[in-house]
């Protein structure tokens, strides 16, 4: 589901964006000669847009963070773990496990944003594998912004957030 999602939102993005400049400016030509009936229901289709996009973007993350944390139930073990291109020892592996359990929808509102990406590899005994990014928040450095990256949806929209200071010794990407 989450892949055929992904797959339709990725496909639709390009022409909602047509569509929603289209009507945009539609809008505007009909505002300026005074026609706000027709101005007002392409401004109504516009916004209609924009929130479907967001609802299938919103669904689809809710889906892929579900579908993760049942990868990540204990039953699926053992998993091995990769960081950054370092397997991980197994004493830290249920300490980062953990961490990644505890991922929660963002809701906060503050200004900051992910800075460096640390890449986590998660294979469970069966070989099913997913791809996991933790950006850095750029106010808290022990905050992370997770990002499944075998999406194109979940790899630039957030599942949540974590916070750990395990991740410190792994350098990111950006910090070698």
């Amino acid at each position: 589901m989450v892949k055929t999602l992904d797959g339709i939102i990725t496909a639709l993005e390009p022409i909602a964006l047509l569509v929603c400049v289209t009507l945009w400016i539609y809008a505007l030509v009909c505002f300026i000669r005074k026609n706000k009936r027709s101005a007002i229901v392409a401004g109504a289709c516009f916004a209609l847009i924009i929130a479907v996009m967001m609802t299938l973007a919103d669904i689809l993350i809710a889906r892929a963070r579900g579908n993760m944390l049942r990868f990540l139930d204990d039953e699926n073990g053992p998993f091995t773990l990769v960081v950054e291109g370092q397997p991980v020892a197994e004493t830290q592996t249920d300490s980062l496990l953990s961490v990644l359990r505890s991922v929660h929808p963002d809701r906060d509102v503050f200004h900051s944003h992910p800075t460096d990406m640390v890449e986590i590899h998660v294979a469970d005994h069966l070989g099913r594998a997913i791809n996991l990014a933790l950006g850095r928040d750029s106010g808290q450095r022990q905050e992370y912004w997770l990002f499944q990256t075998d999406y194109e949806t979940t790899s630039n929209n957030q599942l949540g957030r974590v916070v750990t200071p395990l991740l410190d010794k792994f350098p990111a990407a950006g910090e070698r």
